[in-house]
């Protein structure tokens, strides 16, 4: 998902017809869509029954209000820095947020296996 974002930014700057930029976005949507699917079909396997509609309730809140958060700061920094230093900005924040998240998942999975 990152990397399609990324992708999208770099053929927003390079071309400047809709076309290949509305290609793109449905690119990203149908992947978008993907990934939602099966998030919410791995929660439903994997999450005990009695805390899957928890689990489920903290899902949707995160998934549609960081939506509103992103929209918002976005938004904000575009109105400093103008939009496409602010799009960059929001994917390289996003892009350090997973990669923090990604190794402490990591360092916990491997301390629990032992």
């Amino acid at each position: 998902m990152l990397v399609i974002g990324i992708v999208t930014n770099a053929f927003l700057h390079l071309f400047g017809g809709p076309t290949p930029v509305s290609l793109i976005f449905i690119v990203t949507d149908f992947t978008a869509t993907i990934v939602g699917i099966g998030a919410q079909t791995l929660i439903q396997l994997e999450v005990q029954e009695g805390y899957r509609a928890r689990v489920m309730t903290w899902w949707s809140t995160i998934s549609f209000g960081s939506l509103f958060l992103g929209g918002t700061m976005a938004g904000f920094l575009g109105d400093i820095v103008g939009m496409g230093h602010a799009i960059l900005f929001m994917m390289m924040a996003g892009g350090t947020l997973a990669l923090s998240v990604l190794t402490r998942v990591k360092a916990l999975t491997s301390s629990n296996s032992v």
